[in-house]
Order: structure tokens, then C-alpha cells, then sequence
């Protein structure tokens, strides 16, 4: 009888033990896509200086070697934010949280028009500056960020937001978020090969090019050149092409008797956006606590 007892100790330890050790699936498919997106860091970083090379060695792929430096940093600016976000739905891992981030009483809040605001800057950012040449390649973006209006799977019109990332789970949701930094950079590295088996004399043309360069490079020549071209582009697709200014990441170190509302505007921004940048669902503070700022 003891060993019976004894036995059946045993094979409910294990299955404890067992379902201790079960992984929800998606924190498998994130690691996984997380790791893809790393190998896609390093072939876009040796495409970036493969075209570095030839540029050096030939006059006129400069201004593609500026506009791959350009989809560079618009990706890169999109992929950077998206992190941000699933470090922020990490920490919480709440579905509730999750909700209450994008949604309010049915309508979208602030962070959910942030989410879909990048995307679409990252779209027209891209899609400006290959400025046609490259249809398939565009064909691919239209199609992946198409985050407009769309049907359930019972027909019912809803919008992309609410029908990817309401009432699911955290893990699901960042493995959501890993697979659109896949799509960023799969994109980008499209456009970089495509780059590398250019033949120049069969190089898609760009506005504002002159025709005849000098033998020598010129950079101030060059950049000028890619002014134009980008101010065409603007004026062709009504997207305003602003310089940008490139930002670091600045803290503050909470005092005796500040605020949410004292520091958001010591540094000129929103409520909702210091929260955001730092994951609060609240506004208690504590001394010596280390906030982000921008």
C-alpha cells in the first residue's frame, strides 16, 4: 500500500513538474523571430557597406548610396519605436494592460493612432523615396502595412488595431510586434540587394538629376542633387519631407515634491506621453527615480 501511495507521489510531482516547464507557444515563435531579425541586422549592415564600397569606386551610386542610408534610418526609426513598445508590454504582460493602452470605451487612444502614425510615416517615407522605381518592392509595403479598414473573419468591417491587438495575449501581441520589425527589415533588405546588382547605364532615373556630372566627385554637388530629388518627390506624392534631427534619449531624476504634471511640462511634453515612455498605469512617483524624458 505504502508503495502505491509512494508511486502515485511521484507521477503527480511529475506532472506538476511538467506543466511547471510548458512554454506558451508564442514566447517559442518570438525567440525564433527575434533571432531571425538579428541575422537580418548583419546582412543589412554588410549590404550597407558593400554599397559604401562600390560608391566609393563609382561617382554615381552615391545618391544610392544616400537614399539606402535614407530607407536606413526611416526603418530603423520605425523598429526602434516598435521595440520600445514590447518592452513596455513585456514589463506589464497584462491583457488588460494591453487593452486599456489602445483601447477606450471602443475608440482609440492616443498610443493607438502613436502605433499607426509610424507605420504610415514609415510608409510614405519609403515609398517617397524610391519614388517608383521600384513597383514590386512597393507592391510589398502597400500590402504589408495596409492598416486601414478590414473584415473579421464573420464579415463585419473593423479596423487593423482592434482585430490584431484587442484581447490578446502579451506574448502573442510582441510576437505580433517581432514579426512587423521582420517585415521592416526583410523590406529593406530587398531594396539593398536590388541596389548592389544595379547596372548603372540601366539605373532607374531620379528628378532633379543632372545629367552631366563631373569626373570628380563632388559631395556638396551630390547632396544638392538629392535635395532636389527629395523636393520632388514631395511635390509628386504631397509628402513633406522634413530634415531630421537626430535625438538621444534624455532622463530625469525625480525631486522632493514633483509631479506628473511639473515634469511633463519642465519638458514641454504630454501627460500620456512621459507615462507611455516609461510604462506607468498611474502617476506616483518616487525620489530618486530615474524617468525617461524623450
Amino acid at each position: 500500500m505504502n508503495k502505491i501511495i509512494f508511486t502515485l507521489l511521484i507521477l503527480l510531482i511529475f506532472q506538476v513538474s511538467c506543466k511547471e516547464k510548458e512554454v506558451d507557444p508564442f514566447i517559442v515563435m518570438n525567440s525564433k523571430i527575434e533571432e531571425s531579425n538579428s541575422i537580418y541586422d548583419l546582412k543589412i549592415e554588410t549590404l550597407l557597406q558593400s554599397i559604401t564600397i562600390k560608391a566609393d569606386q563609382n561617382d554615381h551610386l552615391f545618391i544610392q548610396l544616400e537614399k539606402a542610408k535614407k530607407v536606413e534610418s526611416i526603418s530603423k526609426t520605425l523598429v526602434n519605436y516598435i521595440e520600445d513598445l514590447k518592452t513596455v508590454i513585456k514589463s506589464k504582460n497584462s491583457k488588460e494592460y494591453i487593452n486599456e493602452l489602445f483601447f477606450n470605451n471602443g475608440q482609440l487612444t492616443f498610443e493607438a493612432k502613436e502605433l499607426l502614425n509610424y507605420i504610415e510615416i514609415y510608409k510614405y517615407g519609403i515609398i517617397s523615396t524610391l519614388n517608383s522605381n521600384y513597383p514590386e518592392i512597393t507592391a510589398i509595403i502597400n500590402n504589408t502595412f495596409d492598416i486601414g479598414t478590414i473584415e473579421d473573419r464573420r464579415g463585419n468591417e473593423t479596423n487593423w488595431l482592434t482585430l490584431n491587438f484587442k484581447n490578446f495575449s502579451p506574448n502573442s501581441i510582441v510576437t505580433k510586434l517581432s514579426s512587423l520589425q521582420s517585415d521592416i527589415n526583410r523590406i529593406e533588405t530587398n531594396y539593398l540587394s536590388s541596389l548592389l546588382n544595379i547596372n548603372m547605364k540601366d539605373a532607374p532615373k531620379h528628378p532633379g538629376l543632372v545629367k552631366n556630372m563631373d569626373s570628380k566627385p563632388n559631395p556638396n554637388k551630390a547632396r544638392l542633387i538629392i535635395e532636389n530629388t527629395d523636393e520632388s518627390i514631395a511635390k509628386n506624392n504631397t509628402v513633406d519631407i522634413k530634415p531630421k534631427v537626430k535625438t538621444t534619449l534624455k532622463t530625469h531624476t525625480v525631486q522632493k515634491g514633483e509631479t506628473v504634471y511639473r515634469i511633463s511640462k519642465k519638458y514641454g511634453i504630454t501627460i500620456a506621453k512621459l507615462k507611455k515612455f516609461n510604462g506607468m498605469t498611474n502617476n506616483n512617483l518616487v525620489v530618486g527615480q530615474k524617468i525617461r524624458v524623450q
